[in-house]
């Protein structure tokens, strides 16, 4: 049941879906986490040392968590 609501709603964009989240939508942060999955992964391959990548992800989960939680659309560009 929630696989299916996130994959419809996969083709909205970042702000609709930001916008759903801080609606209640919690479901579709694995959304947004998803599509930046791999630009997180090429930084800290490129960056952390491998014992550390895994903490190095889970910090940039929770950045991106703490700035969906706090955008505001109409201050961005």
């Amino acid at each position: 049941m929630v696989i299916d609501f996130v994959e419809n709603n996969e083709n909205l964009s970042n702000n609709d879906i930001i916008k759903l989240i801080n609606e209640g939508n919690y479901q579709l942060f694995q959304v947004i986490i998803e599509r930046f999955y791999p630009t997180i992964l090429y930084y800290t391959k490129k960056y952390c040392p491998e014992d550390c990548q895994e903490d190095a992800i889970q910090e940039a989960n929770l950045a991106i968590y703490s700035a969906v939680k706090s955008f505001d659309e109409s201050k961005a560009s």
